[in-house]
């Protein structure tokens, strides 16, 4: 589907709770990536998993449905080569 910069910002805000030049910044500035033997990528999927659960707990589920979006973007932008 052909988006306008705009449209694709707004679903990008609507699937992640931020647009993917936000999250990939956010993400290669972590320390999990910054950091040698901080774990990396799969540390931080790891991370925001565990944060779903909390959202979960507090029964956060958009924020949750988020953060589940978010990892898996994780996993297929970095830790999926060769897919």
């Amino acid at each position: 589907m052909n988006r306008t910069p705009s449209e694709q910002e707004e679903w990008e805000r609507m699937c992640y709770g931020c647009t993917q030049a936000e999250l990939r910044t956010g993400i290669e500035n972590s320390l999990p990536v910054k950091l040698p033997g901080a774990g990396g990528y799969g540390m931080i999927a790891m991370s925001m998993l565990s944060d779903v659960q909390e959202q979960l707990d507090r029964r956060l589920n958009e924020e949750a449905r988020q953060t589940i979006n978010c990892a898996k973007w994780v996993i297929r932008t970095y830790l999926m080569k060769g897919d």
